[in-house]
């Protein structure tokens, strides 16, 4: 098969760090990790549309599929939902210090964020923005990846691969 490489230097800085496509926009959506810019390129031309300034850093990046962005946010501890038509925040959510990887439940309405220097893993509440529970996964946890089918999220750490079952930890504490 083809691949074509598509050099945005000169568009971007050279810290890129994560993407996310929306065919909906039809852009592809880009953070970096330095100084912290959402990148708004064209999916057909590759070209840099608009770029936004968030926070100091900026890493991972999830599209809802109806038109939101979700952004780790690392040196703020938060997570910031984007309207990704317009580039504007539309939420900040408090999430536990250095947010790097985040996954989304939009059925059961809740974002998970995997916090790298605390090694904690949030659950938070889409709607209200509070956090629902938090999970201790060991130091420098730098992945979360969530199984709708099992409802359990999977962290990833310096300590291995922690299994959380969300529907035995939400029966125990009446959610």
């Amino acid at each position: 098969g083809d691949v074509r490489i598509r050099n945005l230097q000169g568009q971007t800085t050279r810290n890129l760090y994560s993407l996310a496509i929306a065919p909906r926009e039809g852009r592809i959506f880009i953070t970096n990790w330095w100084p912290g810019s959402l990148y708004a390129v064209d999916a057909g031309t590759m070209r840099a549309r608009k770029n936004l300034f968030l926070a100091p850093s900026l890493l991972k990046v999830i599209y809802d599929g109806a038109g939101i962005l979700y952004v780790a946010s690392p040196v703020r501890g938060e997570i910031l939902a984007v309207d990704a038509r317009r580039l504007k925040v539309l939420r900040r959510y408090k999430a536990g210090l250095g947010a790097r990887d985040i996954e989304l439940d939009l059925r059961g309405g809740r974002l998970f964020a995997g916090n790298y220097a605390d090694g904690s893993v949030d659950v938070i509440n889409i709607n209200t923005g509070r956090r629902i529970r938090r999970y201790y996964a060991g130091p420098l946890v730098r992945g979360v990846e969530y199984d709708a089918r099992g409802d359990r999220l999977f962290a990833c750490s310096r300590c291995g691969v922690f299994e959380i079952n969300l529907k035995t930890t939400e029966k125990e504490h009446g959610k």
